[in-house]
């Protein structure tokens, strides 16, 4: 339920949330900084990478401020790749499918180890992730 966004919580789920929120105040406070950086990306207003950035300066400031050690060192990731970071608020393009293609591919790789046929391991491959579609020649 922590990691579950709010609004794809059932009532029920909801309810047994704010119990554990009010259990565990460092969990809540985490949780809702979660919920302010997801909102940052969110955020359709922020079209350039400095306004991004400075969001972004923002909420690290104010994640810092928690004084956890775990998310201390997000916060380190983050200032060192903010630049490339807040890239992402011209285009709103993502690698998440190209990163859960490599995934994919690696867990293949795993299973198919000792694989000598490379004509399997292709089939294999191409079950998983289907055939390619040809590329338009312009």
């Amino acid at each position: 339920m922590w990691l579950t966004n709010p609004e794809n919580l059932e009532e029920e789920d909801l309810q047994q949330l704010l119990t554990l929120r009010a259990q565990f105040p460092p969990l809540a406070q985490l949780a809702d900084q979660r919920e302010a950086l997801r909102q940052i990306f969110d955020d359709s207003t922020l079209t350039t990478p400095e306004a991004g950035a400075a969001q972004l300066s923002q909420w690290n400031v104010a994640a810092r401020a928690l004084g956890l050690t775990a998310i201390n060192k997000f916060c380190d990731t983050l200032e060192r790749w903010q630049e490339k970071i807040a890239n992402y608020f011209l285009s709103r393009a993502s690698n998440g499918p190209t990163e859960g293609f490599n995934n994919g591919l690696r867990t293949l790789l795993r299973r198919a180890y000792g694989m000598t046929n490379f004509r399997r391991f292709r089939l294999r491959v191409l079950d998983r992730f289907g055939h390619p579609q040809p590329q338009e020649s312009t």
